[in-house]
């Protein structure tokens, strides 16, 4: 499969992203009316959000059925994302001898943290839709993630590697960052999508944010929808983009 032109235009517009930052997505549970009914109401929708955000505080996808990522103990969850871009590989040649090796990832992250909240089993099905839908639907760094029948989700930051490969994760509308190194991989499930390329999906990873991070503790990256290289370097160009989607998780 050789590197397409859509391929090509996703990870040269990222690339050349702005550094303007985008419009931090508000979010508020509030009564209309002044009247003591709905003000009733208004709290006790505080209060039913609040125990649903305790209750599924650590429902996170962490087996593929025969392995397992460590949980986040102690850790809180502070916010959830859905990750669409391009995982990167390149070949020493295109025979069939060389085998593509991974040089990073780059990545648009979008605010999906309400949704986690309400409707935590949802998420596998939004992030294999996002992996098959057109790179051009959400390539600028400020258009928001439209999921069909879903919902509406807003940039809230981006993944991309340090060129000493450290990977890094930079919510720069919540003013946080993560610099990690990789702790656990495991394999994604066998039923996991083939992704819009149709190479099957990128491993799931949890990842330790070091140094000089802010306000991040951990990272998990699971529920992936493609992303996986070819398996040999046969008929590929010397550098390869392979679509992909992913739910990080961001813990504290």
């Amino acid at each position: 499969m050789m590197l397409s032109s859509v391929q090509v235009f996703f990870t040269a517009v990222i690339v050349m992203f702005s550094f303007t930052q985008a419009s931090p997505l508000v979010s508020s549970i509030h009564s209309r009316d002044a009247d003591a009914a709905n003000d009733t109401l208004a709290t006790a929708s505080i209060k039913t959000f609040a125990y649903t955000k305790q209750a599924i505080i650590n429902t996170l996808a962490l087996s593929n059925g025969t392995s397992t990522l460590p949980e986040p103990t102690g850790l809180s969850l502070k916010y959830a994302t859905i990750g669409r871009g391009v995982q990167n590989y390149t070949c020493v040649n295109s025979t069939a001898q060389a085998i593509p090796v991974a040089i990073g990832a780059l990545a648009v992250l979008y605010d999906i943290t309400a949704q986690v909240l309400l409707d935590p089993a949802n998420i596998s099905s939004m992030v294999d839709t996002a992996a098959n839908m057109p790179a051009s639907t959400f390539i600028l760094r400020n258009m928001p993630l439209d999921i069909p029948a879903v919902g509406t989700y807003p940039v809230i930051g981006e993944h991309f590697f340090q060129a000493d490969a450290t990977p890094t994760f930079d919510l720069f509308v919540v003013g946080k960052r993560a610099f990690c190194k990789l702790t656990t991989k495991i394999n994604a499930p066998e039923t996991s999508s083939m992704g819009i390329d149709g190479t099957g999906s990128v491993a799931w990873l949890s990842l330790a944010a070091e140094a000089p991070s802010v306000g991040i503790a951990q990272v998990y990256r699971v529920l992936t929808a493609g992303g996986n290289a070819p398996p040999t370097c046969a008929g590929q160009a010397a550098n390869i983009s392979i679509l992909y989607s992913a739910a990080y998780h961001f813990y504290a």
